[in-house]
């Protein structure tokens, strides 16, 4: 049985252990197997030692790559500020008390880490010109913004009350840091909400976090960033 233009699957098998894709290269490729084939008939220690050589030097490209492939998506981000309220489901809780006045939610604390990093790419307006922190924008109306959300985590909040821990859940959401400076100069409250309220919206499309429509801001310097660092 033949494929691609003549090779055998014994050919195309080494070449995929190697991390090699023969589309487009299929003439080169059956002279490369000609030449093996020979190889291997007139001197089979050659011929092993050389098949042994190349697959040991594939699984060392394909492990570097993957590991510089990890590197590139993880980053620690900066604190912003914090939001704050309270998860109605998608929490992992199996059973939910009804509160003693009928309303409000028995779900866990939930902690949204408006962050900042060089990471994301800067926000750009409607021309495409990149946002810097010195722009003048009362309101995030026709800004492109980019942000990314980060994988909700559980830990132990300590009620500032009665000293019990209570499960609550932290996530981060991560904008360019002119987003956040921006956010963080005066007169900026309309900004400040617009953002907010799409780091919120994003949290509920990336994961399975069913949030309270209510929420605040923690007051600084309580915490800029909760769920550890």
């Amino acid at each position: 049985h033949r494929e691609m233009a003549g090779l055998p699957k014994e050919a195309i098998a080494f070449a995929k252990s190697m991390g090699l894709n023969l589309n487009g290269l299929e003439p080169e490729a059956e002279d490369i197997w000609r030449k093996l084939n020979t190889l291997a008939d007139s001197d089979p220690l050659q011929y092993h030692q050389f098949v042994s050589e190349q697959l040991k030097n594939g699984n060392e490209d394909i492990e570097t790559n993957n590991s510089k492939t990890e590197n590139n998506r993880s980053f620690r981000p900066s604190s912003g500020f914090c939001i704050q309220s309270e998860t109605i489901g998608g929490d992992g809780l199996m059973i939910r008390e009804v509160p003693n006045d009928k309303c409000g939610s028995t779900g866990k604390k939930l902690f949204i880490n408006i962050c900042s990093s060089p990471a994301v790419e800067k926000a750009t307006d409607r021309t495409g010109k990149a946002v810097e922190s010195a722009s003048v924008f009362r309101s995030a109306d026709g800004l492109s913004i980019p942000l990314i959300v980060g994988t909700p985590r559980d830990f132990n909040l300590t009620d500032n009350i009665d000293g019990k821990e209570r499960a609550a859940i932290a996530v981060d959401v991560v904008f360019n840091p002119t987003i956040i400076e921006m956010c963080q100069r005066s007169g900026m409250t309309t900004f400040r909400r617009q953002i907010v309220d799409l780091a919120i919206e994003w949290v509920g499309r990336e994961t399975e976090l069913q949030m309270s429509s209510t929420f605040s801001e923690v007051a600084e310097p309580d915490s800029t960033y909760r769920g550890g660092r």
